[in-house]
């Protein structure tokens, strides 16, 4: 289990170094940072479905990892959030670039659709 772990952990660091971020990133900072969004993205992914999977499988379980998710689902996604605005203002680098890059039109798509649900 622990190799599998560390295989899905090199795959998800390997979309930050071959993204749109990476191919603008001047800096090794905004790879590492993209990195950490990616990372965060899919461990709070994971925990929504682990939790969907054991409200249905454990329910006898599931209002303890429901407590426990609880517990850092707000510092994940506050983290989530300002590594995601920190890739944006680096990559899209001005208020014009949202509409004139075709980064920022997909970030404007992505935003939209969160605020949609």
């Amino acid at each position: 289990l622990r190799w599998m772990a560390s295989c899905l952990f090199l795959a998800m660091s390997a979309s930050a170094f071959s993204g749109h971020v990476a191919a603008s990133a001047q800096t090794w900072v905004q790879v590492l940072v993209s990195c950490l969004h990616v990372w965060l993205a899919q461990a709070w992914l994971c925990g929504v479905l682990a939790l969907v999977w054991m409200s249905y499988h454990r329910p006898d379980v599931w209002p303890d990892a429901l407590a426990r998710f609880s517990k850092w689902a707000l510092p994940g996604m506050l983290m989530l959030l300002f590594s995601g605005l920190a890739l944006a203002t680096g990559t899209v680098a001005s208020w014009a670039g949202l509409l004139a890059t075709e980064y920022g039109v997909l970030l404007c798509l992505k935003l939209l659709g969160h605020d949609s649900l």
